[in-house]
């Protein structure tokens, strides 16, 4: 078997930002010297790196003497790199290898030619295949200049490459998972997307390992490298290795009439903090998006609670500092007489039936009302220039689509604030 981990997008240089004011900082550098102690730790063959490992903001500052320091005590650890630049480092890596303690350190595919490595270990021949970027951007999809005849069928083949999946437009290496899949590769591991993707298929995995510390509130769930045992030409497993100190989640809490927010949104924390072992991982830090859903009484002595709760939740829960990013109301008032409303032919009454209907999965004229403005409205957010680079990237156009489809509880959502609104205003006497 061959033991490798597998990284990119550390961008050195950068810190993971929106934590609070006063919080210990994460800067790169840290998850860094994390993936070094890990390899050395596992004891792996090589570690490959799929580019901008280097921040472009910082390519030519301390960032350049982190990574040399790293690949120092993996050579004292016999332990060979393997990397393409990306769009980032283009520049600044080569560089990095007219270092004199850089001859176990090799860039593959440099000025954006393929180049093949043949690796072999306890038995096993293995190819390495990777191309790199030879400017800061580059319109055409690399495969185009990928030759089957390279690669030799008989031996195992991983392919290191920097590019945008889904998006023949980009100007940072378009690639297609189809034609990833046919290239005669047994794993690619990519780099340019910052969350963890992954293309399942027999005969070849794609991954996107991601960055392996989360750097904003966008890149939420767990972060870290791959672990790749390779033990033939059909049988390459991956793992994600967690690493990064910095977590962001968005966790929905449902608030019920009979406890206070604060309590229940403390329990909630607390339960959050107990699903998954955040210190094995390495977790040091969660930023927390935080949405209030149910129903309340008084709306409006909600509201005041909410003022202070973004401040008052920075807190230490179980050694692991954890602070709320921002809060998301999305309380709606409780009716308790709807159905006695629906017979109403006033505007509480039209909603409360349009909200029955929505719940029976039935009609309403205010409602066939209703979904057509939001369809309107939708088709012209669709085509507006802000989305129209976005068509046809499969997953991220998928938001839009996922909107559309909820769009019923949306509706049901605004129907109840709505109705809510109007009943406070007859309860206080207001016009």
């Amino acid at each position: 078997m061959i033991k490798l981990l597998a990284t990119g997008d550390l961008h050195l240089g950068r810190s993971s930002t929106q934590l609070p004011a006063g919080a210990d900082e994460y800067p790169v550098s840290k998850v860094w010297k994390r993936i070094v102690e890990k390899a050395i730790n596992l004891k792996v063959d090589a570690l490959l790196l799929s580019g901008d490992i280097i921040d472009r903001e910082n390519r030519f500052f301390e960032a350049v003497g982190q990574l040399q320091s790293g690949f120092a005590k993996l050579r004292d650890a016999d332990i060979p790199v393997y990397m393409v630049s990306g769009n980032h480092d283009f520049d600044v890596l080569p560089d990095v290898l007219n270092h004199d303690n850089s001859a176990h350190v090799h860039l593959l595919g440099a000025s954006g030619s393929w180049q093949t490595e043949v690796f072999a270990k306890n038995g096993i021949q293995l190819q390495l295949v990777g191309w790199s970027f030879p400017t800061q951007y580059f319109r055409q999809d690399p495969i185009n200049s990928l030759l089957r005849e390279q690669l030799n069928p008989s031996w195992p083949t991983i392919g290191l490459l920097h590019g945008e999946v889904g998006a023949p437009d980009s100007s940072y290496a378009p690639l297609e998972v189809s034609r990833l899949q046919s290239a005669g590769v047994g794993l690619w591991v990519l780099g340019h997307i910052h969350k963890p993707e992954h293309w399942a298929s027999p005969g070849c995995d794609i991954w996107y390992p991601g960055s392996p510390q989360a750097l904003s509130p966008k890149e939420q769930g767990v972060h870290g490298p791959l672990l790749i045992e390779v033990h033939g030409i059909s049988d390459i497993r991956t793992t994600q290795v967690p690493l990064s100190p910095v977590r962001y989640e968005t966790l929905s809490v449902p608030i019920t009439r009979s406890a206070g927010i604060r309590a229940e949104v403390m329990s909630a924390f607390n339960a959050f903090a107990h699903s998954e072992d955040f210190a094995a991982m390495g977790v040091e830090h969660l930023v927390i998006d935080l949405i209030l859903t149910g129903e309340q009484d008084d709306i409006t002595s909600v509201d005041g609670a909410l003022k202070n709760m973004v401040e008052d939740l920075n807190l230490d829960l179980n050694g692991i500092g954890l602070s709320v990013r921002k809060v998301i109301n999305q309380l709606v008032p409780a009716i308790s007489n709807m159905e006695e409303l629906a017979q109403q032919s006033s505007p509480a009454g039209l909603l409360a039936e349009s909200i029955l209907a929505l719940q029976r999965e039935e009609s309403t004229p205010l409602l066939e009302k209703m979904k057509e403005e939001w369809n309107n409205a939708f088709s012209r957010v669709k085509s507006g220039t802000a989305y129209t680079d976005l068509q046809g990237r499969g997953k991220d156009v998928l938001f839009l689509d996922e909107q559309q489809a909820r769009k019923n509880d949306y509706l049901l959502n605004a129907c109840k604030k709505l109705l809510g609104e109007l009943m406070q205003q007859q309860n206080s006497g207001q016009p």
